[in-house]
């Protein structure tokens, strides 16, 4: 879950199930993972480093204007409270990307939704008031009471996506985002497997490319259509000749009101 598209991770292949990928695969639950991440964002958290992705340490902000836009103004129509679950948060990269611009409203509830070695991890060394970790989203939003759902580029690396994708709509959220997530340009979605650099933590895991309707058809009923916007830091790819390329989505529940409070 928490490994992301945007560090440089070559596709390849086209499979006819999640578990053939697999097999090609080293998988992204391996402890060096957890581990570079960790140091990562505790450099960010002790403010010797501005801003971490992938494990990768930069020296500025790259900052998602498009997602803070869209924070900003979920937060300011709820009261000034922003009540999120970030699923596949890492250890909160996305928190600690945004936490300055965010720090203006009077309240952040950030859950993340992660493996439970991240949870674990999380919940010793970096939760506090507002950074939360859990097992479940269920979980999450129950001690949150989060309306808004965030999947940072973590919805394509599920075995089973719909069985997240169906707990969000049952969980009644009046907000869903997407970001950087991984598209293809062809009639339908496709299996593949991403392989990431040695240099960041040499690792390869299968990867849903989606077609777009595959994807955002499911909300199609429940929720309008807001916003699309590209990605701030993944450049387009190829596979087998075909573009791909991470784009964000954001959908507004229908039948919910804006609730402050």
């Amino acid at each position: 879950m928490t490994s992301k598209n945007g560090s440089g991770g070559a596709y390849s292949g086209d499979y006819l199930s999640w578990e053939d990928a697999a097999r090609d695969s080293t998988g992204y639950d391996a402890a060096r993972i957890l581990g570079k991440v960790r140091d990562s964002l505790l450099k960010v958290k002790r403010g010797e480093a501005a801003y971490e992705r992938d494990a990768v340490l930069f020296k500025r902000i790259q900052h998602p204007f498009p997602l803070l836009a869209f924070l900003l103004r979920i937060g300011v129509e709820n009261g000034n409270r922003l009540r999120l679950v970030d699923f596949g948060g890492s250890l909160g990269t996305t928190y600690f990307q945004t936490r300055e611009f965010l720090s203006a409203l009077k309240e952040i509830r950030w859950a993340i939704v992660e493996q439970p070695h991240f949870v674990a991890c999380g919940k010793e060394m970096f939760a506090d008031g507002r950074l939360s970790f859990h097992d479940s989203i269920a979980e999450a939003q129950a001690v949150t009471g989060a309306n808004t759902a965030l999947f940072s580029g973590s919805i394509g690396y599920l075995r089973e996506p719909e069985v997240v994708l169906d707990s969000i709509l049952t969980g009644n959220f009046q907000w869903v985002i997407f970001d950087r997530t991984a598209f293809i340009d062809a009639p339908k979605t496709r299996i593949a497997v991403q392989t990431v650099p040695e240099w960041i933590y040499g690792a390869s895991y299968p990867i849903r490319l989606f077609n777009r309707a595959d994807l955002l058809s499911r909300f199609r009923d429940r929720f309008e259509f807001i916003a699309g916007f590209e990605s701030y830091c993944d450049a387009p790819e190829t596979i087998g000749g075909v573009r791909v390329c991470h784009e964000g989505y954001v959908l507004k529940n229908r039948a919910r009101s804006n609730i402050a409070g």
